[in-house]
């Protein structure tokens, strides 16, 4: 029997973006050591750093 060619579904940005930003165990990890390795010396940076971890 012959089997039809499957249709792939396009990568969508969605798609391309949760690989990088929610799906990438390196990139998860460097922004856990964040609070760890940074020096905040003023409030304004503490909250980006807090902001960044989130």
């Amino acid at each position: 029997m012959a089997t039809l060619p499957t249709q792939q579904k396009p990568i969508t940005m969605d798609t391309f973006l949760s690989g990088i930003w929610k799906e990438n165990p390196v990139f998860i990890m460097l922004l856990g050591l964040c609070p760890a390795l940074a020096v905040t010396n003023t409030t304004f940076n503490a909250i980006g750093m807090g902001a960044a971890t989130l």
